[in-house]
């Protein structure tokens, strides 16, 4: 049996006679979610692009402004011609600003696996091509990351990592105040990725899905997060 894994869980995978993809949900999946199961679906749509394009305009009149960039139409090229023509415009900008004038800190969501993460792909490029300018935390927790130091004394990711359990909360808050939606849907994508949703469900196990993401410190979080319940039931 073959396994694929994502953000939104793992699932196990075939390939029909006529080389189709079929997706389904892993059967020890205890809270399987719907979302990966149109990635086979995605990868034959019309709409994938299965090829470099370039705009026009651009290609006309490389290097100067036509005035027509967000209304020009986009022209597939092969990757011979995109890799020469990207190579031949990274040059130019390093040549005239220096490595600093190029940016390669962007980032979303990729793979599971780190070498097929587009970020960390992008910047050994660019290291090896002499540095590049970054960025500094990140769009999802935007300001978070540097107030909540202030606040609890605690850093972004070690909140994520201690986080008390929804179970916890269900028992002992009265209300509850969210700077980021937390709805089912949010939390199904997040919890493949460990993190908050990563603590003991209601039965007090870590679902599969999140378990090869779950560290000794993460699991040991986990257990002592359980027996803090234990104690006050």
């Amino acid at each position: 049996m073959n396994f694929v894994s994502s953000h939104w869980g793992t699932y196990n995978f075939s390939v029909d006679k006529n080389k189709k993809i079929q997706l389904d949900n892993w059967g020890l999946d205890s809270s399987p979610t719907e979302f990966g199961l149109g990635l086979a679906d995605a990868a034959i749509d019309n709409l994938r692009i299965t090829q470099p394009h370039v705009r026009k305009g651009w290609l006309n009149n490389i290097g100067k402004s036509d005035g027509k960039r967000g209304q020009d139409e986009f022209i597939p090229i092969s990757w011979d011609e995109a890799f020469e023509l990207a190579s031949k415009e990274l040059l130019k900008t390093k040549n005239a600003y220096g490595n600093s004038a190029i940016y390669a800190g962007s980032y979303g969501w990729a793979s599971a696996g780190r070498f097929h993460h587009a970020k960390s792909q992008v910047n050994r490029f660019f290291n090896l091509f002499g540095g590049f300018s970054s960025s500094f935390q990140s769009y999802s927790y935007a300001a978070a990351q540097t107030l909540l130091p202030h606040i609890i004394g605690l850093d972004l990711y070690s909140t994520l990592d201690d986080h008390t359990t929804w179970e916890r909360l269900r028992r002992r808050r009265r209300s509850f105040d969210a700077v980021r939606e937390r709805s089912v849907r949010t939390r199904a994508l997040n919890g493949a990725r460990g993190g908050a949703a990563l603590g003991p469900s209601a039965t007090g196990r870590v679902p599969p899905r999140w378990r090869p993401y779950c560290t000794p410190a993460r699991a040991a979080a986990a257990k002592s997060s359980r027996a803090e319940e234990a104690a006050e039931m």
